[in-house]
């Protein structure tokens, strides 16, 4: 069930994607360099909050009612603020990723819509000591708008158990 929930996300986030006010700039797919280049910032901002542990900036790389579903929470998380929440206690002095490094790959993308784009990648999460906490994947739909890159929906999970 758990391989089976990205790809019924991303059904679900395309067929309620936004449609057209009939303005045909808002159609408009960014181009390829825009895409990339919007995917590859919003990764490094993902990594660069992470790793300074700022739940706040971590938070802004989601849109306001983005879900995000994480395979060590039983239920999804709702909201751009619940998700801060969330980065506020597992990033917190008594969180389990307190002072965790995380790096990440994005593998691929595939547009979806009009500014909607599908990313997938591999992520690995290491103690300050240098001992990898786990591995694993991540995928997420992500709104492009003005070049910025949003998450509507976010799926992680990890390889095997946690360390």
């Amino acid at each position: 069930m758990r391989k089976i929930l990205p790809v019924l996300s991303i059904l679900t986030i395309t067929a309620c994607a936004p449609a057209s006010d009939g303005n045909s700039q808002s159609m408009a797919m960014p181009d390829e360099a825009t895409i990339v280049a919007a995917l590859d910032t919003a990764v490094e901002l993902f990594l660069t909050s992470w790793n300074a542990g700022d739940a706040d900036a971590l938070s802004t790389r989601y849109t306001e009612d983005a879900v995000s579903f994480l395979e060590s929470r039983p239920e999804p998380i709702h909201g751009q603020n619940a998700i801060r929440t969330h980065f506020e206690a597992i990033l917190g002095p008594d969180g389990s990723d307190y002072q965790t490094t995380q790096t990440a790959v994005r593998l691929g993308h595939e547009m979806l819509g009009p500014n909607l784009v599908a990313a997938y990648g591999t992520w690995e999460t290491v103690y300050p000591d240098g001992a990898m906490t786990q591995n694993g994947f991540w995928s997420t739909v992500e709104r492009i708008t003005d070049g910025v890159a949003q998450i509507v929906l976010h799926t992680a999970g990890a390889y095997g158990e946690m360390n």
